[in-house]
């Protein structure tokens, strides 16, 4: 067994076996409000979890200052110190109630609480010539990781200052529940991965571009633009670089009667590719830098061992990134057709349609892999899968084999990937004095594609097509309200300014007052479900194996309704005028779902939380600026 400890932010520990091993965890110390509360599934608990271990020493030292000490200290400060065991493993070894100094520095350096016995063997680190020339070696035991659950000020503030105790027991309950979730993790682990080489790379990427257009009134109600411009986005030399890249532009406007104006236009668009994936085909190459990827019971090893391999392991082939030889810089097919009606009462109706065709988007696919084979009970072992799982049995799944064995995950970057987006817009707006404005619009609209990310790969290369659905960027439906309203004379036109050069006492304070709402209901944002593991053995991570029955990215988020508002006071200075600006954000505090939890395990049914809310957009914001026009 390997035992080993971490702690949650306020002292709460956890066994090193719940973080990675394949032991049931041990003791976590609740905090009282140091970690996240979940109420009614309406507070998210937020994880950090520090890269560097502790050692046994630290561990130890940390415990006995700040939980086993009887002077004050941020943690006990007011008797709000709190800590408890817990864990499959310390319900085994009979550890309850408060965390004592004896067991915690038994578990520290890896024995048994009770009995003492070396449950870990301490690994040699290193040696080197001491005090006297003396010859030392180091050992080295990892005791633990540091993790932190932060809670929302709003619910440490009803806690604490408010003194609901109901607050405090939901916050400890809630560090029990997210506990049990890591340990159920990574008591299961089944995938390693980690990166050797330089990270240091240096390259140059430019664009050139040149243009020529022109404007045509070829008649008093018929107008026309058009032009072609041409550019080139220079790659690293290693890197294809396409060199014949125009994209002409068209767009008319007419007014077949003076309330009517029908507008319409087409161009292609080129984009750039990203930094961070140049970056990565360039880092990746084999040469400067590689990972290595385990899965089974060897990556269940590999964490129960606890050690972090500083060397790329024996027997394991690296895997790397490559870009295609073939590559097309992406662009986008744009046209829009819209008609503008001018209404009675100074209104004014616009329908207006745009169509979006994006060629040759990245994506990558791991080019190394052989043809699936359909995973059965029989095959299984052969495949190296011990024990098939639900999402297994009867899919396909990748063999060990490879197209270049000298290579594991080939990552290769191509741009084949497509979408299409297409959006019907209607827009109303009324202008009810010179100083009131109300704008409201309803988008309806759909976004396809078979790759919404350079990074993002197929669950079978072998059948992109399958890959076709609702892009993770898809909103279908979208409605706007607006407003604007100045309250005075407008004191950046001058002509309004000198007609009211001599406003009343009254008039003087509420002059200069602007007023700009912004309301948005929208429809939730598209996520994409999986198993939450390498289930079809790709040998890639991000993983994209999606549960049976479940397509790409057909998981939704709620609606969000979004409430802004901007309120801001000009006062006449000098020659100028002084802005005073209030701003708010989500002024009603409503919660958007930003991100679900896509995780749905490896059984035939989900697995708890799956579908669910872990993230939320940005809560209320109120913000102020001074700004000086002059």
């Amino acid at each position: 067994m390997h035992p080993c400890l971490s702690r949650v932010h306020a002292r709460c520990v956890v066994n090193r076996a719940s973080l990675g091993g394949r032991w049931p965890g041990l003791p976590i110390p609740a905090c009282p409000l140091s970690t996240s509360v979940i109420l009614a599934q309406a507070i998210g608990i937020m994880l950090t979890m520090s890269s560097k271990p502790l050692s046994a020493g630290q561990a130890r030292t940390y415990h006995a200052r700040e939980f086993a000490s009887e002077r004050q200290n941020y943690w006990s400060r007011d008797q709000q110190g709190f800590s408890e065991w817990q864990g499959r493993l310390a319900e085994q070894w009979g550890l309850s109630g408060s965390v004592g100094n004896d067991h915690f520095a038994r578990l520290s350096e890896g024995q048994h609480p009770f009995t003492e016995e070396q449950l870990v063997r301490h690994q040699v680190s290193r040696t080197y010539e001491g005090k006297g020339g003396r010859e030392v070696t180091s050992v080295e035991h990892r005791a633990g990781w540091d993790a932190t659950f932060s809670a929302p000020k709003s619910v440490s503030l009803t806690a604490l200052v408010g003194g609901d105790e109901r607050v405090r027991e939901a916050h400890r309950e809630s560090v029990r529940v997210a506990l049990g979730e890591i340990e159920h993790y990574t008591r299961n682990a089944d995938f390693f991965t980690r990166s050797f080489g330089s990270s240091t790379t240096n390259f140059a990427e430019s664009r050139v571009n040149a243009y020529a257009q022109d404007h045509w009134r070829a008649a008093r109600t018929l107008t026309f633009d058009y032009g072609l411009r041409y550019e080139v986005n220079r790659l690293p030399s290693s890197l294809p670089t396409t060199r014949f890249d125009f994209s002409p532009r068209f767009g008319l406007a007419w007014t077949p009667q003076k309330s009517l104006v029908v507008r319409s236009g087409f161009g292609i668009f080129y984009d750039r590719y990203l930094l961070s994936t140049v970056n990565r085909v360039l880092e990746f190459d084999g040469v400067r830098a590689s990972s290595q990827i385990v899965e089974g019971p060897a990556a269940a090893s590999l964490y129960a061992s606890g050690t972090v391999p500083t060397a790329p392991l024996p027997g394991v082939a690296p895997s790397i990134w490559r870009a295609d030889p073939h590559l097309i810089n992406p662009y986008s097919e744009v046209g829009s057709l819209s008609v503008e009606q001018t209404l009675p009462l100074q209104t004014t109706l616009t329908a207006e349609y745009q169509f979006v065709h994006g060629v040759h988007l990245g994506r990558t696919v791991n080019s190394n892999l052989q043809p699936p084979v359909l995973l059965t009970p029989v095959n299984a072992a052969s495949l190296g899968i011990a024990s098939p799982t639900a999402q297994q049995i009867g899919r396909p799944v990748f063999t060990p084999a490879r197209v270049d064995p000298a290579y594991d995950a080939v990552n290769r970057f191509s741009t084949t990937a497509g979408s299409n987006f297409n959006g019907a817009t209607v827009t109303l707006n009324r202008q009810f004095q010179d100083n009131f404005e109300l704008l409201a619009g309803y988008t309806y609209s759909k976004t396809i594609d078979d790759a919404s990310s350079d990074s993002e790969q197929p669950q079978n290369p072998f059948d992109p097509g399958a890959e076709r659905a609702l892009s993770q960027l898809d909103q279908r439906h979208r409605f706007t309200l607006s407003g604007l309203w100045l309250i005075g004379p407008d004191l950046g036109d001058p002509a309004d300014a000198a007609a009211n050069a001599n406003p009343g006492p009254l008039t003087r304070i509420f002059n200069g007052i602007e007023f700009a709402p912004i309301f948005q209901v929208a429809s939730g944002f598209r996520a994409n479900p999986l198993t939450g593991l390498d289930s079809n053995r790709e040998h890639i991570y991000p993983f994209a194996a999606r549960p049976a029955g479940y397509a790409r990215n057909s998981l939704s988020t709620s609606p969000n309704i979004d409430f802004d508002l901007r309120i801001l006071k000009m006062v006449p200075l000098g020659t100028g005028h002084l802005d005073i600006v209030a701003e708010s954000f989500n002024l009603l505090n409503h919660r958007n779902v930003s991100l679900l939890n896509t995780a749905f395990g490896l059984n035939a049914q989900p697995q708890s939380g799956f579908s669910r809310p872990i993230a939320t957009s940005t809560a209320r914001r109120i913000q102020f600026s001074l700004d000086y026009e002059f």
